[in-house]
């Protein structure tokens, strides 16, 4: 119920885990027999405090038991603690199961994104790298011109200067 209010992926992983939690409990009731019975007792004791309509906070008490502070009275249905019908079983297992594919389909989504934001990501820096070497390429090929026309005046500037040696000297 929490996930169907909330409509949330953490509420239905919530919801998953309370309902995974209810099965362990009732796996283990099966196969420890001791357990099985304190249980009973415990029930049998919650159901005779219901039938008397009692808010009897003495009730739990002993050794492990915290105390709690006294509150309202709390209604628990009269079917409380009793078996599941096997049609009700079958539906939480299939609330279990959209709950689950609703998770994975959530899960498989969320991947599909981060895939395609690392393949953004990795699309932007190859680009980035791709124009800073055009940048470097093209400082690179300006550089190797102006090289080139300083290499041309100093030719022009020798060969004007042998020129006017000559001239001179004659």
């Amino acid at each position: 119920m929490l996930s169907s209010v909330l409509n949330s992926d953490r509420a239905i992983a919530v919801n998953i885990e309370i309902m995974r939690s209810f099965v362990r409990i009732r796996r283990l009731l099966e196969e420890d027999k001791s357990l099985a019975r304190k249980f009973e007792r415990l029930q049998r004791k919650i159901a005779g405090l219901i039938e008397s309509g009692e808010n009897n906070t003495g009730a739990f008490t002993g050794p492990g038991v915290v105390a709690a502070k006294p509150g309202p009275p709390v209604k628990i249905a009269p079917d409380a603690g009793k078996p599941l019908s096997a049609a009700r079983q079958a539906e939480i297992e299939r609330t279990q199961a959209g709950e689950n594919a609703a998770t994975l389909k959530a899960a498989q989504e969320k991947a599909a994104q981060d895939k395609a934001a690392q393949e953004k990501a990795a699309q932007e820096k190859l680009a980035a790298d791709k124009s800073a070497a055009d940048r470097a390429e093209a400082a690179k090929a300006a550089a190797a011109k102006a090289a080139a026309e300083n290499a041309a005046k100093a030719k022009v500037a020798a060969q004007t200067e042998k020129e006017r040696a000559e001239h001179d000297h004659q």
